[in-house]
């Protein structure tokens, strides 16, 4: 996976020699350099093809020896970070397919974590993920045996245990639509039964007919 930006610090380059700084698939969209004193010195380079606005306020800041920096502002940026967590092996209330999933069994990859900057492009993501169910480490274009993966929604951890008792609870009555949208949790026991909100333990009993 290409990384999209580039962010330097003491690129020792003084003012003149920037364009020697080449990354083949980059552009260097930014930079401030000494005019007269080696070393010091910062950059950004951004993957060819990604919208930027050069912000110049940044390098008139900039105090040689003192604070030097640039800075661009990215335009259409969907991803504020992705991240893994938990630690391979371990298994807990709520890991595998529901809600904000930990590590699932020992083997398989720690979940990655996705943060967008637009609620439209994760209910987008999140909808297409659907439609795509069944969907492997090889359509992926990875070289390794193919894998199933998931995609679900980030939830609260109150919201996780309940997902996670309220999956135990409609599998075990055999309902077949339990899901999340938007952060919330639903139920359907078939394909022409309404569907159920649930926000409690309360509302597993009612809706499942079980005891709390």
């Amino acid at each position: 996976m290409l990384i999209d930006a580039i962010c330097l610090s003491e690129h020792f380059m003084i003012e003149g020699h920037e364009g020697n700084l080449n990354i083949d698939g980059y552009n260097l969209v930014a930079s401030y350099q000494r005019k007269d004193k080696k070393r010091g010195g910062t950059c950004i380079l951004l993957r060819q093809g990604i919208e930027y606005e050069v912000l110049n306020i940044a390098s008139d800041l900039s105090i040689p020896l003192k604070f030097e920096c640039c800075a661009v502002l990215l335009k259409e940026v969907n991803l504020i970070r992705h991240s893994q967590r938990g630690a391979c092996g371990s298994k807990a209330p709520g890991a595998g397919r529901g809600g904000d999933a930990g590590a699932g069994a020992v083997g398989r990859p720690r979940p990655l974590v996705v943060r967008f900057t637009r609620r439209a492009v994760k209910d987008e993501l999140t909808a297409a993920a659907r439609v795509r169910r069944g969907a492997t480490s090889a359509d992926l274009s990875q070289s390794s045996a193919p894998r199933p993966f998931y995609v679900n929604e980030r939830l609260t951890k109150y919201n996780r245990q309940l997902y996670y008792q309220t999956r135990e609870v409609g599998r075990r009555l055999s309902w077949r639509f339990l899901w999340t949208k938007k952060g919330r949790i639903y139920a359907r026991q078939g394909q022409d039964t309404p569907r159920h909100w649930i926000r409690s333990a309360d509302d597993i009993s009612r809706v499942f007919g079980v005891a709390s």
